[in-house]
């Protein structure tokens, strides 16, 4: 495929590949997979451009324009790239979990957090402000559609609680909501010089859920 190499000047990690003629999908691959590579390393969505991302794969900036119209298209992209992974390590814990409706739900909240942690650049460009704008709706469904599904992990746990009487018959999908707002804070705040006066993410959770508890 490629080969990371660190840019002396830059530091930021170069791919070359072979002469992309004919290759397709596996350079479009590529040039996500470039582009994920600079977000994981600086942190920042500004540092993903065009031309970075054709230098690392080691081709032409019109070569990038052959897969993605424009910059917005190639982060819409590596959004429906990360918010799939996302999705998927969530559900993953969930599944791990077994049947039980609170540890479920708390496999699948740890699982946001040390997503939102591991890769702050990522959550960044998926929950920060948005990369694409409304004037483009096409690649905000792209992007919408996978996010939602992530979301609806979380209301699919919170009826099985609501269910099982482990809460009170709350509105599941207010009860998502309250838990996202409350890990996107927190995965937010934990990066500052604030994050140590934080408790642990678990034990916000958990005062949460004792909220919304059968009295």
């Amino acid at each position: 495929m490629y080969a990371v190499h660190k840019h002396r000047s830059a530091g930021l990690a170069r791919v070359r590949s072979k002469n992309p003629r004919g290759r397709g999908a596996e350079l479009r691959g590529e040039l996500v997979a470039a582009a994920n590579a600079v977000l994981d390393e600086t942190g920042d969505p500004s540092s993903v451009t065009v031309r970075g991302v054709a230098g690392a794969v080691g081709v032409a900036p019109n070569a990038v324009y052959l897969h993605f119209a424009d910059r917005e298209e190639l982060l819409a992209a590596v959004m429906v790239d990360r918010f799939t992974e996302f999705g998927d390590r969530i559900r993953a814990a969930v599944d791990a979990a077994g049947a039980d409706a609170l540890a479920a739900l708390r496999a699948g909240h740890r699982a946001y957090i040390d997503f939102a942690l591991e890769h702050p650049g990522h959550y960044r460009l998926l929950f920060g402000p948005g990369e694409v704008r409304p004037e483009r709706p096409d690649l905000a469904e792209q992007v919408l559609s996978v996010a939602f599904a992530a979301f609806e992990l979380c209301v699919g746990l919170c009826r099985r609680g609501v269910e099982a009487d482990v809460f009170a018959p709350v509105d599941p999908e207010q009860l998502a909501r309250s838990i996202w707002a409350m890990e996107h804070g927190y995965a937010d705040l934990a990066r500052t010089e604030r994050g140590g006066l934080l408790p642990d993410p678990d034990t916000i959770l958990d005062t949460i859920l004792a909220a919304a508890a059968p009295r």
